[in-house]
This record gives structure tokens, C-alpha cells and sequence, in this order.
């Protein structure tokens, strides 16, 4: 059964962009699952919230439907946290995941977690990534564990703090540059697009990430999200301090047009 919480309009089955409008399949296997056992899709496409759910037969289960290009998707078991409150303590199997126009096949003998990708290369390349980001994570962990024992006193010391601070800003400009190793490696994954996006707003890294985005596949520049990378490297020197204003037009309390320019050159109180 699926819903949407709006109604779609006909031209969401026409082709979006470059990414045609393709059909995905999953087909699942869980080995513990029991007969009936709920599952439930959830994803946002082009601003419109779906649910899909499904029951288990002899372990296996089965989605299908539409997509203009990738989306970041939940699959969650017996319930659907956004619609049905969960107990105190209670403790969901769900996985999140890349949802393409692909057959997908999702195997495990137990749990959701432990799903493995079969024929989803977009979810094939973001275990690559997640692999490349271990050490970084790790060190994150590390990190927080490290304060986390600290002293009340000393987690509230501003001197001791900054220094966390600045070991975290550290550790994320490691992990921006396994975004970009993964970029120039990957130039015609979606998985590099939604790297990018992370990065091209760190000035330190402009010219490291417009070199991976012009790297890039047309077919991924021309992605609703690779359309936005080139705004968001170009915005870093926009809004820089000393940069001129943008030319904004506003109306005055009497309904009249006015421009920044106009007063270029004015002093006011």
C-alpha cells in the first residue's frame, strides 16, 4: 500500500532532468522475518512525503515504484515512527538508504541492519565511502568519549572547550578531503554529488572542490542538487566581509521600488 501526503501532479511522470524517470525494485530477504511482519518505505521525492509498506512472506518482502533520481530513504520494521509513537525504550530495526531506479536486492539473516546490497550501485559506492570515513569516524568517537569523561568543571572551562572545538573543526576538514578523494574517484557517482554538497561551502576548500565538480559527469551537473554546488561555491565569496552588497530591491512603506544602489555613496543614522 502506498500514500502520499499531497497529490501528484502529471508532470512528475515525465523525465526529471537527466535522471529519466526510472522504476526501482527492491527485493528483500530477511531470514528471521515472520509471516505478516510489517515493513515500511519512507522517503521524500521532489517535496512529496511517501510511505510504502508491505508484509513479509516466508521472509521475503517486495517494493516497487518511480523516481526522477536518487533519494535518502528509511525501511523500518512493525513500525512507522511517524506515524505510530513509540514506547519509552523501545528500539526500532530500520536501515537508511539510497533509493535509485535499480533492482535492489537486500539480503540478511536477521536484522535490517545487517542488510547486504545486491545490484544497487549507488548503495554499493556509499559503503566504499563509509569505508573511507572509518578512521575519521573513529576519531570522532574518540573524540566525544574523550569529553564526555571530563569533569563537569572542565567541560565547562572555555580554554578546554575551545581545544575540543578546534580538534572537532580538525577532524572535519579530514573528513571534507575524504569527500573529495572520493569525488575524483567517483566522477559519475550521486554518492560524489551529495559529498560535494558538504564541502563546497568551506572556503578553505573552494578550489579543491570546484576542481571535483568540473570533474563531474554532465549527468550529475545537471542533477537538481549538482545545479545547486556552483551557487554554493560561488555564494563563499557573495557574502564575504567587504564584498559589495547585493543589488537588492525592496518596496518603501509608501509601495515605492527602491534600490540599494540608490543610496550608494549616501551616509545614514
Amino acid at each position: 500500500m502506498r500514500t502520499s501526503l499531497r497529490c501528484l501532479s502529471l508532470f512528475l511522470l515525465l523525465p526529471i532532468l537527466t535522471f529519466a524517470q526510472g522504476h526501482y525494485i527492491i527485493r528483500g530477504k530477511v531470514d528471521q522475518l515472520k509471516d505478516g511482519s510489517k515493513l515500511f518505505l519512507v522517503y521524500n521525492n521532489d517535496g512529496v512525503s511517501f510511505v510504502d509498506s508491505t508484509a513479509a512472506k516466508d521472509g521475503r518482502f517486495n517494493f516497487k515504484g518511480q523516481l526522477g533520481y536518487p533519494v535518502y530513504s528509511t525501511l523500518y520494521l512493525h513500525k512507522n515512527p511517524y506515524t505510530t509513537k513509540l514506547q519509552p525504550n523501545e528500539k526500532l530495526d530500520y536501515i537508511r538508504f539510497y533509493l535509485e531506479a535499480a533492482q535492489i536486492g537486500m539480503n540478511a539473516k536477521d536484522s535490517l541492519k545487517n542488510i547486504v546490497w545486491n545490484g544497487s550501485k549507488l548503495n554499493t559506492e556509499n559503503v566504499e565511502l563509509l569505508e573511507m570515513k572509518k578512521t575519521v569516524d573513529n576519531k570522532f568517537d574518540a573524540l566525544n568519549k574523550e569529553f564526555a569523561k571530563l569533569p563537569p568543571e572542565q567541560q565547562k572551562d572555555s580554554v578546554i572547550f575551545a581545544q575540543f572545538v578546534m580538534r572537532e573543526k580538525n577532524l572535519m576538514d579530514e573528513n571534507y578531503s575524504v569527500y573529495l578523494d572520493f569525488a575524483r574517484s567517483h566522477p559519475d557517482s550521486y554518492i560524489s554529488v551529495i559529498g560535494l554538497s558538504f564541502v563546497a561551502g568551506q572556503e578553505k576548500f573552494y578550489a579543491s572542490a570546484k576542481s571535483a565538480y568540473d570533474g563531474l559527469s554532465n549527468r550529475l551537473k545537471e542533477s537538481p542538487l549538482g545545479k545547486v554546488i556552483p551557487l554554493q561555491l560561488e555564494a563563499q565569496f557573495k557574502t564575504k566581509v567587504g564584498q559589495q552588497a547585493p543589488d537588492l530591491t525592496l518596496n518603501n512603506p509608501a509601495g515605492k521600488a527602491i534600490k540599494i544602489s540608490d543610496y550608494l555613496g549616501s551616509t545614514y543614522c
